[in-house]
């Protein structure tokens, strides 16, 4: 897929225990993005700072969420987390 043919794709087919659990990536991508248009106007910046990802799930390392001020609808982000 579109992951493996990226210059960190070879990152993900098989270190540190087996190869990356990329469906639970794209899943957590997903949901951040999700998230990200559901805030909408509302939202100025939202960063993920290191997304580790596992054989058996995805863990974001640090994120942060930066408003615009306004009243924002309620918004969840959900995935799998590998336990460090």
């Amino acid at each position: 897929g579109l992951v493996q043919k990226s210059r960190s794709g070879r990152l993900l087919g098989g270190r540190r225990g087996g190869p990356a659990d990329i469906d639970a990536m794209a899943r957590a991508i997903g949901n951040a993005s999700r998230a990200a248009a559901a805030l909408g106007d509302d939202l100025d910046r939202l960063e993920v700072h290191s997304l580790a990802v596992h054989p058996d799930g995805v863990m974001a390392v640090g994120a942060s969420l930066l408003l615009t001020g306004r009243t924002a609808a309620p918004a969840s982000i959900e995935t799998e987390v590998v336990p460090a």
